[in-house]
């Protein structure tokens, strides 16, 4: 009977190469302790690195030849005489992911993975959430939105990168219902949407629509100004809208 092999990630990549990356990324993490990867491969590398670290806790002769068929001598050696001693008394999980809220120009999500000996210090400034607050009090729904689009986006940020964007900032809008508009907004603006149906088109103006839903008005300015990519949805996720006062 023909064994099945274990389904994993691919990383668009053939099978020899996919397992130099795995092995290249086990001996970083063996020698660092922690590494910075994309969060699939942190996921994959914790399956791969799991079993090694077993038979480091077990030692003896035939584990370390296992070990030293897929690994360079110096990455044995630290396996045995300094990571497996630590899990003597840890049936698993030796290995734990922290997301780090950036994403790559390409769309994957990074991520740092360490033992779970190591102690982890926030260090980072991109790991702290950042909150920030807008009352829409009196505030013209254009202007109101456009901070709240560059709150989002971090621009505001020396660290600022169009491509890296800190993802860990979260908005509060609240007194959304007594928003300012200028001029004759409230009648000559309309919202149209279809049903998709032949004679389905219907139509509000921004006041019916005010009146039913302001923090969608909000959200959909908002909307409109955030980068037309795949961020948009991402950025727009931290943004949280309320009609009246919060506590």
């Amino acid at each position: 009977m023909k064994h099945q092999s274990r389904k994993g990630r691919k990383f668009g990549r053939v099978k020899k190469v996919r397992r130099a990356l795995l092995k290249s990324l086990s001996v970083a993490l063996i020698d660092q302790g922690r590494i910075r990867t994309t969060e699939a491969k942190a996921k994959e590398l914790a399956q791969v690195i799991a079993p090694w670290v077993t038979k480091a806790k077990k030692g003896g002769l035939a584990s370390i030849r296992q070990l030293a068929k897929v690994l360079p001598p110096s990455s044995v050696s630290k396996l045995v005489k300094d990571i497996g001693p630590k899990y003597q008394s840890r049936s698993g999980g030796y290995t734990r992911i922290i997301r780090l809220g950036e994403v790559r120009k390409d769309g994957a999500r990074m991520c740092y993975i360490e033992f779970v000996w190591r102690k982890f210090q926030m260090t980072n400034s991109k790991l702290q959430t950042q909150d920030y607050k807008f009352d829409a009090n009196g505030e013209i729904l254009g202007r109101l939105a456009t901070q709240v689009a560059l709150a989002l986006r971090g621009k505001d940020s020396a660290a600022f990168s169009p491509h890296n964007p800190d993802l860990s900032r979260e908005v509060t809008v609240f007194n959304t219902d007594k928003l300012k508009f200028t001029g004759h907004k409230l009648e000559d603006k309309k919202y149209f949407r279809h049903s998709g149906y032949p004679g389905g088109i219907s139509q509000r103006t921004l006041g019916e629509r005010l009146a039913k839903d302001s923090r969608g008005v909000l959200r959909d300015a908002v909307y409109g100004m955030l980068p037309k990519n795949r961020l948009r949805d991402k950025f727009i996720r931290n943004l949280k809208i309320y009609k009246g006062e919060i506590k």
